[in-house]
């Protein structure tokens, strides 16, 4: 609760504490997403596609991107699905998409729970919240991942129509893009905290997070991302010099990034949401979303 009221008064640096006692749920339920989506990939993978083709074409790449003639190459891809027509190979192409997004939406939902109980209880089961985690919130979150996903790209479209006019304005646009998405920033949040449904959630965050909030949010955004950057980089270097061993320490680089990561997106979703939770709604009558 006191990390609650922090969010109120010190947003930033209530987040950033926040964020260390999300570490945990991060790492674990990084985890488990990407075990799951290898699994659902192998599957995919080995039901539809032929693996003796697809080592071929790596292979084959690994000697430049140019291998044979234009008609071999076309050959061998289309070994790859196994002489299916483009529809099917469409079809399978959603269904991987589609399967690693509803997996994005359920790792969402349980990152939230487990930042909701955080905050509330002081700590976070994991089994408990893996357990809570497969719930109808799951639905609202694609909806509302959609739905933002729509609105930015019919903006995004917008945006790089103006290239026609002027270059600048293009740059101008998808900034502008960027920052309409982040005034949702406070969505997730209120779906699986304050239990609205999409549109609510979605009202919710655009009448409390305004431009400069997600002004605020960008910036933060740019130079979290640069410093992710540069620690990527270093650990593409450390492989590139230490061969197997570089790839291993490598890979253990790039999982903590992961998981800082995470934990810091989550606990800023939690804390858009907390920030303006007392925020009374007329409908009936007035009401709190959530009451302490």
């Amino acid at each position: 609760m006191e990390t609650i009221e922090q969010f109120k008064k010190d947003l930033w640096n209530g987040i950033f504490f926040h964020t260390r006692k999300m570490m945990m749920p991060s790492l674990v339920f990084s985890i488990i997403n990407g075990i799951v989506i290898l699994l659902v990939m192998a599957g995919v993978f080995s039901a539809f596609l032929d693996m003796d083709a697809l080592r071929e074409v790596l292979e084959k790449y690994g000697k430049g991107p140019s291998f044979g003639d234009m008609e071999e190459q076309n050959n061998l891809f289309k070994s790859i699905f196994k002489g299916m027509n483009p529809g099917m190979i469409f079809l399978v192409v959603i269904l991987i998409y589609g399967t690693i997004f509803i997996i994005s939406a359920w790792f969402s939902n349980a990152m939230l729970l487990a930042s909701e109980d955080i905050l509330l209880k002081g700590e976070a089961n994991m089994g408990d919240v893996l357990r809570r985690s497969m719930n109808r919130d799951i639905i609202k979150l694609i909806g509302l991942f959609v739905f933002i996903g729509i609105i930015a790209g019919v903006l995004s479209v917008v945006a790089f129509t103006l290239v026609y006019v002027n270059l600048a304005l293009l740059f101008i646009g998808g900034l502008l893009v960027i920052w309409i998405a982040l005034r949702f920033t406070a969505a997730p949040g209120a779906i699986v905290h304050g239990k609205l449904g999409v549109f609510e959630a979605m009202t919710f965050s655009w009448r409390n997070i305004g431009m400069g909030g997600a002004g605020k949010i960008i910036i933060v955004g740019i130079v979290a991302g640069i410093i992710f950057m540069m620690v990527s980089l270093v650990a593409t270097g450390i492989s590139a010099l230490l061969g197997t061993v570089g790839g291993i320490i490598s890979l253990i680089i790039q999982l903590v990034i992961q998981v800082v990561f995470n934990a810091f997106m989550y606990s800023g979703y939690s804390a858009a949401f907390y920030r303006y939770a007392d925020v009374e709604f007329q409908d009936a009558e007035e009401a709190h979303l959530v009451e302490e």
